[in-house]
């Protein structure tokens, strides 16, 4: 199989961040409603938008890492690491995002095996 670890890894972390954001995003959206903080929630609801939007981008990636060869893999692997990265600095600040940050460590350690796929097998002839 093309990718495996990598492929399965990136999968899960878009996954988890996706529905980090939905369950992380109601979970502090209603408490920040409920107390009437209108900036806390237009915060959330600005991080949460651009983690969800990224956590598409890593499926998008991590699929497209997996069914190009090697100089295309290594591409894929090193979006994936940038697109980790900006998940990790959006989500990084709450405490209801956990999902999100674990998912951008697996998105991250995808790209990484991703990289290292290109880096050690030669494209095909």
């Amino acid at each position: 199989m093309r990718g495996g670890l990598a492929t399965i890894l990136g999968l899960i972390g878009g996954v988890l961040i996706i529905v980090g954001v939905l369950i992380g995003g109601l979970i502090a959206g209603l408490g920040d409603l409920i107390a009437g903080n209108g900036r806390g929630f237009a915060g959330l609801l600005y991080a949460g938008v651009i983690d969800l939007v990224l956590g598409l981008l890593i499926l998008v990636f991590t699929s497209y890492s997996r069914s190009h060869p090697p100089p295309d893999k290594a591409g894929g692997g090193v979006v994936l690491i940038v697109l980790a990265a900006i998940v990790w600095f959006f989500a990084g600040g709450s405490l209801f995002f956990v999902f999100v940050v674990i998912g951008a460590v697996l998105a991250l350690l995808a790209g990484i095996l991703f990289l290292l796929e290109s880096a050690f097998r030669t494209p095909a002839r």
